[in-house]
């Protein structure tokens, strides 16, 4: 679980790329469900409404029987016509759900 950091309001769109399986939630709510073994594949979310600000994110990935690795998240921000990779720099790990 993260937060992700959306500098400008309005309609986004996200592709998650995996092999094998993938599930995306943002603010608690199932987006893309990519889940399956399967060779390297994408699926898109339906266009969101967000408010500039925090999202709470969480991807959930499996690895199948497989030697190939894949997992990309991508967004298509307001305007755009592409998706481009979700930078780094919009992340931020929550450390509390990780210690223990």
């Amino acid at each position: 679980m993260g937060t992700l950091r959306v500098a400008e309001a309005g309609e986004y769109r996200f592709r998650v790329t995996s092999d094998d399986g993938s599930i995306v939630y943002l603010n608690g709510n199932q987006i893309i469900d990519n889940d399956g073994i399967h060779g390297a594949s994408s699926k898109t979310s339906k266009v969101l409404k967000l408010n500039a600000g925090s999202h709470a994110i969480r991807v959930d990935y499996f690895q199948g029987p497989r030697y190939q690795i894949a997992l990309q998240l991508e967004w298509k921000l307001p305007g755009a016509n592409t998706y481009v990779v979700v930078p780094p720099e919009a992340f931020e790990r929550d450390l509390a759900a990780h210690e223990g």
